[in-house]
C-alpha cells in the first residue's frame, strides 16, 4: 500500500505546501533503493531511507508478523487493494531486506519536533482518509510570517 499512499501525498502536497508545510517519506529500503522507489513514484517532495527502523519505532508504528494474516481477513483489505491495482498501484512484495510486517503511520510534526497529528495504521490497508488529512491541515493554519507559529 505504501504506493498508494505515495500517490494520496502527492495529491495532497499542493494543500500541504500552501498550510505552510512540507512533506517527508520515509522508507525501509536503503537509500539507493529508496531514491529509485522515490523517483519512478514521481515524489516531489524528500525521501528518507530507515532500515534500521529507527523512526519506525520512535513514533510508535507496529510491526507485527500477524499483520499479513489479519489483514487478509478483512474485507475492506481486498476492497482496498483492488481499488489501488486499477489504479496503478499494484502490490509486489517487498525488496530484500524489507518487511512486510511494518505498518505505516502519518504525522504531522511542528517544527519544534512535536506531533501536532497522528495515524498509526492498525492494518495494511489503514491509511489515513484524503478527508481525515485536509482536516488535520485544516486544523494547523500556519502564519507564514511568524512561521512555527499556528492558530487553531
Amino acid at each position: 500500500m505504501c504506493k498508494a499512499f505515495l500517490a494520496q501525498l502527492r495529491r495532497a502536497y499542493p494543500d500541504i505546501q500552501a498550510a505552510g508545510l512540507d512533506v517527508a517519506a520515509v522508507t525501509l529500503g536503503q537509500p539507493e533503493a529508496t531514491g529509485k522507489f522515490c523517483r519512478t513514484q514521481n515524489v516531489p517532495f524528500t525521501c528518507l531511507s530507515d532500515p534500521e527502523r529507527a523512526a519506525y519505532t520512535a513514533y510508535g508504528l507496529l510491526a507485527n508478523p500477524n499483520v499479513i494474516a489479519q489483514s487478509a481477513a478483512r474485507p475492506s483489505t481486498w476492497l482496498a487493494f483492488t481499488r489501488e491495482a486499477l489504479k496503478g498501484n499494484l502490490n509486489q512484495p517487498p525488496p530484500r531486506g524489507q518487511s512486510a510486517s511494518q505498518l505505516s503511520g502519518a504525522f504531522i510534526i511542528d517544527s519544534n519536533g512535536t506531533v501536532e497529528y497522528a495515524h498509526r495504521s492498525q492494518h495494511v490497508a489503514d491509511l489515513i482518509s484524503d478527508e481525515d488529512l485536509a482536516a488535520a491541515l485544516a486544523s494547523l493554519a500556519i502564519t507564514p510570517a511568524v512561521g512555527a507559529s499556528r492558530s487553531r
